[in-house]
């Protein structure tokens, strides 16, 4: 399927409204890919470095102290390895973001034996596999009036939208359990153009801007999902979560021009069933795996109580 028939087939599925979110879906394989691997392996070096070297120490309270030591130290790798300012995640003039700015993410794939599921707010006549609520009453603010507001009424500039929504339902015959949730782009045809949002990859609030009166306010991390579907010549690219019924999550998207006479810019939502490790779990993960393997070739005198 080429670039022009894939946009149609997006542009005819069912998008019951959501506000700041809308419906489309799919599903993935989950292939390890860290983003963050090369501080890890760097990290894990060094844990091996100290544990050979507190193998000669006083047994047990020698390799506690090594160990912790060097769990102290892969965890400031990882802190270290997070960018430290706003980082924008662009929307693709055809489907989903720009693989460029997604490096940093954690990264999984998607294919064709994947199936795509519905996702959505509630309220439409639409049946939903994964229905949101919440996601029409975001936080609308600019940066020279941090300070929320539910409409885009008196606004006149730039301005940035915090979204919250829980995850209410769904569709117990394809999900039972944790699942993966995603941003898939904006919806077709909008008042938006591509070049007029971005999704901030890790959000940095202004100053003085009060999130106490957001009902479940939950920033979380996101995972680049690549989807595979059309061939590894055709890729595209969504950001999302692993999540569950009960769960709540924001996110921040900017928009770079004033709205005018429009309301906020309808962004579209994915789902698939098969969850993704959180990005930090994963890592911890990896890291825990690893460290055994040493230790196991290393140390197997001493045993850690």
């Amino acid at each position: 399927m080429g670039i022009r028939e894939r946009a149609s087939s997006v542009a005819t599925r069912r998008w019951p409204k959501m506000g700041g979110l809308m419906e489309s879906t799919r599903r993935r394989d989950i292939e390890g890919a860290f983003a963050l691997q090369e501080a890890l392996q760097e990290a894990l070096q060094e844990v091996q470095s100290k544990i050979v070297s507190g193998a000669a120490g006083s047994g047990h309270v020698r390799l506690r102290r090594v160990v912790g030591a060097a769990v102290m130290t892969m965890a400031m790798a990882i802190l270290v390895a997070t960018p430290a300012a706003a980082t924008p995640a662009n929307f693709s003039s055809v489907f989903g973001f720009e693989a460029a700015g997604l490096e940093d993410l954690p990264q999984y794939s998607m294919d064709a034996s994947d199936a795509l599921l519905d996702a959505g707010e509630g309220g439409g006549m639409t049946p939903l596999d994964v229905t949101l609520t919440g996601s029409t009453g975001p936080c609308i603010f600019t940066s020279s009036n941090p300070v929320c507001q539910s409409s885009t009424a008196g606004i006149t500039d730039a301005y940035s939208v915090l979204v919250t929504f829980d995850v209410s339902a769904v569709n117990p015959a394809v999900i039972d359990g944790p699942f993966t949730l995603f941003i898939s782009g904006l919806v077709p045809g909008g008042d938006y153009g591509v070049n007029e949002v971005s999704v901030e990859l890790n959000p940095v609030l202004p100053e003085g801007l009060d999130t106490s009166g957001i009902p479940g306010f939950n920033l979380r991390a996101f995972s680049h999902i690549e989807d595979q579907t059309f061939g590894v010549s055709d890729l595209y690219h969504y950001i999302g979560w692993k999540t569950e019924v009960g769960q709540s999550i924001s996110f921040l998207y900017d928009v770079s021009t004033a709205p005018g006479v429009r309301g906020t810019p309808q962004l579209m939502a994915n789902a698939i069933s098969t969850p993704i490790p959180e990005p930090g779990t994963a890592l911890l993960m990896g890291i825990g795996l690893a460290g055994l393997a040493a230790r196991k070739k290393r140390n197997p005198i001493y045993e850690v109580r």
